[in-house]
């Protein structure tokens, strides 16, 4: 089973600005993942981030279709994930800045249900990091099919709150403090 994520932002900053963001590597390293990303179609590259000790998260991607300042799409396929899934990025002009669309495609089911329980436990992990609350005081969000537990979590849907998660973070915390920053375009 596959699915698509879809997320819709307005910043008061121009395409270009925001292209900017989004195409150049020290730019998208500051709100997305270290990185060695050119603007070239076919060009492999991958995401890094290592911000928990001792785990590193690798993501694999090549640039399939660049529309500056418009469109730029590329593969992305991390450890766990049997195939490339697909992130579209759509930048349209609006009065006082832009309209970005995020298209998250190809997004597969979990391959295995350890692997979907490493994940929420991950996101506990983290989320106990940041709160500092003990583990009993977490719960598990709610899930689109009403499920409350990990033993009845289709995998697929835990793997698409992670990315939901993630990119609702980059796109509404992390992206507008470095658009803030960048050189104006």
């Amino acid at each position: 089973m596959t699915s698509t994520l879809v997320f819709n932002a307005r910043y008061p900053h121009s395409p270009e600005r925001v292209w900017q963001a989004l195409t150049h590597p020290q730019a998208l390293a500051a709100w997305l993942m270290e990185n060695d990303f050119e603007a070239c179609v076919g060009h492999c590259f991958q995401f890094r981030e290592a911000s928990l000790p001792g785990l590193e998260i690798v993501i694999d991607c090549e640039v399939i279709a660049l529309e500056p300042p418009k469109r730029l799409v590329y593969t992305w396929q991390s450890s766990g994930m049997s195939t490339p899934s697909i992130v579209t990025w759509i930048l349209m002009p609006i009065d006082g800045g832009t309209h970005l669309q995020l298209h998250h495609s190809g997004l597969t089911t979990v391959q295995s249900p350890l692997n979907a329980v490493s994940l929420l436990q991950r996101h506990r992990s983290q989320a106990q990091q940041l709160w500092n609350r003990p583990s009993a005081q977490l719960t598990v969000p709610a899930f689109p099919t009403g499920q409350s537990s990990v033993q009845s979590v289709e995998p697929h849907v835990l793997l698409g709150i992670n990315f939901e998660v993630e990119w609702n973070h980059r796109l509404n915390e992390a992206l507008p403090k470095v658009l803030a920053q960048l050189v104006a375009v």
